[in-house]
């Protein structure tokens, strides 16, 4: 993923979105992708989908630290992240890159689903601190 690649859009929402493909390093072939979404003056949260031949493979603990500095170099103090309780995966991954779990909620997915979603973050100050605890 290369930071300069990002293309910068206004969400629906109002904030700020940033869109950024994520490729494998030495093909350049599509890996997936991570959003920055939400943004403020202080955070914005951060989703990513990996194309299933690279599940495992560590590119999006790589997308998620590139993710963070891209954050902190526009002056953001913290990125939050959300991932559904059975989605194990999103959830390694996460801890892997230095987001640390909040809490839990009982939230409404875009098709309407009730789910149960875990909710982290990784601040600038406590980046590394935590690692691996939920």
């Amino acid at each position: 993923m290369k930071t300069q690649d990002a293309a910068i859009f206004t969400s629906p929402r109002g904030g700020d979105l940033a869109g950024l493909a994520i490729a494998d390093t030495t093909t350049d072939a599509f890996a997936g992708s991570l959003a920055l979404f939400d943004v403020s003056d202080e955070s914005a949260e951060v989703a990513f989908w990996i194309h299933p031949a690279y599940r495992g493979s560590g590119v999006a603990a790589t997308a998620l630290a590139l993710a963070a500095r891209f954050a902190r170099a526009s002056g953001l103090h913290e990125l939050t992240a959300r991932a559904l309780s059975e989605n194990s995966a999103s959830q390694r991954t996460l801890t892997a890159a230095g987001f640390v779990f909040q809490r839990q909620t009982l939230d409404t997915a875009p098709s309407g689903e009730r789910v149960q979603l875990l909710h982290y973050s990784y601040r600038r100050h406590t980046a590394g601190k935590g690692r691996g605890r939920r």
